[in-house]
């Protein structure tokens, strides 16, 4: 999910009281498609915790309603990804309470 403000169009993300593009307060939520193509990324060879398997890839992503958000892309080697690629979400549940959003490359 995330807001969308109906007073300039603009789709609006990490949530917030206010659009930050006109400062109205007309913000809905709507259901994103999960669609993306890769904006940015890195490959980590070397894991800030030991308990995390390297090399893993983080990059930021450009979804289809035209917002950015940082992630992990999985189900891809380092020597596959590149700028542009599309992805889609999914989710990993990492506890009971905590899930995150991934992306994968479009099957």
């Amino acid at each position: 999910r995330y807001q969308f403000c109906r007073g300039c169009s603009q789709a609006v993300f990490h949530p917030r009281e206010f659009c930050p593009y006109c400062m109205s307060s007309q913000l809905e939520w709507r259901v994103s498609s999960g669609k993306a193509k890769i904006y940015t990324y890195s490959v980590v060879y070397r894991p800030l915790f030991p308990d995390w398997k390297a090399p893993y890839i983080l990059a930021i992503v450009r979804l289809d309603e035209d917002f950015y958000l940082f992630t992990q892309i999985v189900d891809c080697s380092p020597e596959q990804v590149q700028v542009e690629m599309p992805v889609e979400v999914i989710f990993d549940r990492v506890t009971p309470e905590v899930v995150l959003p991934k992306f994968r490359p479009v099957q």
